[in-house]
């Protein structure tokens, strides 16, 4: 004597709220919700009427696919074929769900897929291994039986009501041969399997290979693969055994795995999950550079604090401080390894000891200490005007022995001389009396870096 169980559940239908949007519908044949191995099932799929010639979206479990009909023939499901099915057809919104199970038992109890209302048909089947013939059967009910008729493989049970809810079961007797057809595999479960380390360094190469081997009768079979990341497809041709990813980033991290199905998807199966972990090199070998070299500013001058790392992948965040600082000087993220950090025109306030510290989500890593001392104001220096030999009537050159100084005058009873003291930004223009007995003057800086002519007047003639 064989046995079969389901649980039936009857519901009260209420009306439900309105949707802008028609849902999906998804219908099976044959209408059962379990099968056997093997068995060919057909799920369609309707929605509104759509001008627009959109693919049929499809759900299975955590697996996502799609058709260029509304129709998804299983020719001969496979043990991997069970689970929660969904559709979602052009121009409407999701299906309710369909629970498909798959058998290889000799007697199921079969019920319908979809979900019965009060006062609706309960319909239920007792059915041996492939239409096999089964006799003696009976049907129960929350250990009751409940059988109608004895022998029939069918139960009906008409305007059903809640308390025709429970848990049924069947039982009948059958002659099972003592021999049985082994299926033949049409190709193996793919494996998944990654050429890269499983836990690339972040930025390197990653390829992910899905295996399976062909029934040597049927080695001319093409097939389609599929890759999957936390169940979403990241491919859809379906051409290509290998997934590539050429800089693996974090965000790559996850659990992949592939499909291979046929061109006609009748045989669809799944490999293993594996999990792909990128790891980001930690920040190492910190150091910090200044400009001028030793740290040696003077006051007004351009002060270049350079952050530099060895080591670290990813966005790295640079962060510059002086000691007794509570805050940062500043922050700045990129993913070169180098950053600087630039005070213009230095002051006595600018003295200190600095440092930084570059993190890029892992622990933060700090440079060692870099003092730098400001400088007093520029001392007074010689300078010289000289008459260039191609230079224009009343036009004179200022020179500085041993500092980069550019400087015009022109003019006859009043002049204007402009100094430049690179790198500072340009001078300012000082008024000068002309006179034709003095060649020599002094040029001064003043707080804000700026040369400045004190007395300075050059002498003109031929």
């Amino acid at each position: 004597m064989l046995r079969s169980a389901l649980s039936c559940s009857l519901l009260l239908s209420l009306p439900g709220p309105s949707a802008t949007s028609q849902k999906s519908k998804l219908t099976l044949d044959p209408p059962w919700s379990t099968v056997f191995l093997s068995e060919c099932v057909t799920l369609t799929c309707n929605g509104s009427p759509s001008p627009a010639r959109d693919s049929t979206l499809w759900y299975h479990n955590d697996m996502i696919f799609t058709s260029q009909t509304n129709r998804f023939r299983i020719a001969k499901v496979q043990m991997s074929d069970a689970g929660r099915y969904q559709c979602k057809a052009p121009g409407s919104v999701q299906s309710n769900p369909i629970q498909l199970t798959v058998s290889n038992e000799w007697l199921i109890l079969q019920a319908p897929y979809y979900v019965i209302f009060e006062g609706d048909l309960l319909h239920l089947r007792c059915h041996g291994w492939h239409g096999a013939k089964v006799s003696e059967i009976r049907y129960y009910r929350d250990g009751r039986e409940v059988t109608s008729f004895y022998g029939k493989s069918e139960l009906f049970i008409e305007k059903a009501k809640t308390s025709d809810s429970g848990r049924y079961w069947c039982t009948g007797s059958m002659k099972i041969g003592l021999k049985r057809k082994e299926r033949e595999e049409l190709f193996s479960t793919p494996v998944l399997r990654a050429a890269d380390p499983a836990e690339p360094t972040e930025g390197n190469p990653v390829t992910l290979t899905c295996v399976t081997l062909l029934n040597p009768q049927k080695s001319d079979m093409q097939l389609q693969c599929i890759f999957y990341k936390d169940g979403w497809p990241m491919t859809t041709s379906g051409n290509s055994l290998d997934y590539r990813i050429p800089a693996a980033q974090l965000e790559d991290s996850g659990s992949y795995y592939c499909v291979m199905q046929t061109m006609t998807l009748s045989v669809r199966k799944r490999s293993r999950s594996l999990n792909i972990a990128v790891k980001r090199i930690p920040v190492s070998g910190v150091s910090l550079g200044v400009q001028p070299l030793g740290g040696q500013v003077t006051k007004g001058e351009r002060l270049v604090l350079s952050c530099s790392v060895a080591k670290g992948t990813g966005l790295l965040t640079f962060f510059w401080h002086r000691q007794g600082s509570r805050q940062a000087l500043r922050n700045e993220s990129q993913r070169s390894h180098t950053m600087d950090y630039e005070i213009p025109a230095a002051t006595e306030n600018d003295a200190g000891e600095y440092y930084c510290t570059v993190t890029n989500g892992n622990a933060a890593m700090s440079s060692p200490g870099v003092k730098v001392a400001v400088k007093g104001e520029l001392g007074p220096r010689l300078l010289k005007w000289v008459r260039p030999a191609t230079a224009a009537p009343r036009r004179w050159q200022l020179e500085a022995p041993g500092r980069d100084v550019a400087s015009t005058l022109e003019g006859h009873e009043q002049s204007w001389l402009k100094c430049l003291c690179q790198p500072h930004p340009p001078g300012s223009l000082c008024r000068l009396p002309a006179s034709p007995h003095r060649r020599d003057g002094v040029c001064d800086t003043e707080p804000s870096g700026r040369l400045l002519a004190n007395g300075v007047e050059p002498g003109f003639g031929t």
